[in-house]
């Protein structure tokens, strides 16, 4: 059940290509980039643990936290790795590429990890 909620949350990177068709190459291409830096930054967060926040800040970042790890494997040492190297690949992507192409290969990207895992399971 851990791995099917996993692949849909790699499957909804779908969206994004669907969004890039609305706004564009290159604009798709930096938000991928950004959307990568969130989840490096917070990666890195949660790998630091650092508690800088107080009272309510605290709460809703635990709260947020423990929602998102639950779509993270038990086993590795620095969350969304693979959000970060999805999103990042297809910022380049978007910005090598013409539109067709890059939404063509992010779209097989998306749908291609998640589906494959899920199919490829014993």
């Amino acid at each position: 059940m851990m791995e099917t909620r996993r692949q849909l949350v790699h499957f909804s990177g779908l969206l994004f290509v669907l969004l890039a068709q609305v706004v564009g190459g290159v604009s798709a291409g930096i938000y991928f980039f950004l959307i990568a830096a969130t989840f490096l930054a917070y990666s890195e967060y949660v790998v630091r643990e650092t508690k800088r926040t107080m009272g309510m800040l605290e709460s809703l970042e635990k709260r947020m936290r423990d929602f998102v790890i639950r779509f993270e494997r038990k086993d590795v040492k620095r969350p969304f790795s693979g959000a970060i190297w999805f999103y990042a690949g297809c910022g380049f992507t978007f910005l090598l590429f013409s539109l067709p192409e890059a939404s063509a290969a992010c779209a097989m990207l998306a749908v291609g990890d998640s589906v494959s895992t899920l199919v490829g399971k014993r």
